[in-house]
């Protein structure tokens, strides 16, 4: 294939920046393409964040709290949208600077770093993501932190009566 090639910058055998249509299709495929539509469904999430903030709002003309809690709400969504946003573009940057860098400046060779970070980039910006969820959310970090409480207090089954695993299985697994 043309636009694979190993790499001895990043030390894989990989789609090569150095390919510039074939790393470009796979940029706007691979980033540009999901970025898009990340941001076109979060962005329908604030407009009707936003709609239904108005409807109370409209309903509740003599109350100012529910107003301003559900302006907080909204600041909120907002913020946790844009830096779920802002960690996805990030992961897949590098790849999009070896790409450009290596059709401007096709002598002078990014460096070393740089090609390895494009390697790692995108798994570290998921993991980056799935903690900053953890973290937003309330729900989802209860659930995590009942789960993960549960996987380390159980109890052996050869040790224990069938109805107590049975009863600590229902009480660690229950929404």
């Amino acid at each position: 294939c043309d636009g694979f090639i190993f790499e001895k910058e990043s030390r894989l055998c990989t789609l090569s920046t150095k390919m510039f249509w074939a790393a470009t299709y796979v940029n706007v495929i691979g980033i540009f393409i999901p970025s898009t539509i990340v941001a076109f469904v979060y962005g329908i999430i604030v407009h009707q964040t936003y709609k239904s903030s108005k409807r109370v709002a409209t309903l509740q003309a003599n109350g100012t709290n529910s107003h301003s809690s559900n302006t907080k709400r909204d600041i909120r969504v907002v913020r946790n949208i844009l830096t779920l946003v802002t960690i996805f573009m990030c992961g897949g940057t590098p790849c999009v600077i070896l790409t450009v860098w290596n059709e401007i400046q096709p002598i002078y060779s990014p460096p070393e770093a740089l090609y390895l970070l494009k390697d790692t980039a995108i798994s570290l910006s998921i993991a980056v993501m799935l903690f900053m969820l953890i973290k937003m959310n309330k729900q989802v970090r209860d659930t995590t932190i009942r789960r993960l409480y549960c996987r380390f207090q159980r109890i052996p089954t050869e040790f224990a009566h069938p109805q107590q695993t049975l009863d600590h299985r229902r009480t660690c697994w229950a929404s």
